[in-house]
């Protein structure tokens, strides 16, 4: 699988907003699916967290108590959001948080492989003065800022570099996921252990 081209394998990209708590509670989750190197479906779930959404929170992402209070609890769909991720690549921008969330609160759940699209931003534009989602979107053109830090947005936004971020690599090399994994993801992904253990 390590040597599929990067169209071939399948991507979900998520993003996650929390309550404000430490710890954080979900309150929104976002996936985007790619398929083929082109954005697919978008699927948004909405719960109703243990604990209140902090102001603080709702300045960011604009989710208020209201807003979730006839909201189901994470819990009843945590099987669902699973399914839905299957055993597809994760990307996330800055994705180690999204995914910390997501193990907390889906029973025995592990990610494979994640890309982050922090990691390639860095990597493709070293001397952009910022990598945050919102600065890359407009540096690029790739998204009306005007509505953000809500899941959909940004979890689309983030698909949209996504591809944006492949598809200049592919033209630079040949893209396998592999290669994609060494520039995108985390030292400690499985893919990556697992490579680095045929070395030896």
């Amino acid at each position: 699988m390590h040597r599929l081209h990067w169209t071939e394998c399948d991507f979900v990209v998520v993003d996650v907003e929390g309550n404000g708590c430490s710890p954080q509670d979900i309150v929104e989750v976002a996936a985007v699916h790619i398929d083929k190197g082109r954005e697919q479906a978008t699927r948004v779930w909405m719960a109703r967290p243990c604990r209140p959404i902090t102001t603080q929170a709702t300045r960011v992402h604009g989710i208020t108590n209201e807003h979730v209070a006839r909201e189901r609890p994470f819990a009843d769909f945590a099987e669902e959001i699973r399914a839905d991720l299957g055993s597809a690549i994760i990307v996330g921008h800055h994705v180690g948080i999204d995914l910390s969330l997501l193990a907390r609160e889906i029973p025995n759940w592990q990610p494979g492989t994640s890309i982050d699209t922090l990691r390639l931003a860095k990597h493709l534009f070293p001397t952009f003065g910022g990598h945050s989602l919102e600065a890359l979107t407009r540096r690029l053109g790739l998204k009306d800022t005007s509505v953000c830090h809500r899941a959909r947005e940004d979890a689309q936004a983030t698909a949209r570099l996504f591809i944006e971020f492949a598809s200049r690599l592919a033209g630079q090399m040949h893209l396998d996921l592999l290669t994609l994994a060494r520039l995108g993801a985390s030292r400690d992904d499985p893919l990556l252990r697992d490579q680095q253990g045929t070395l030896f």
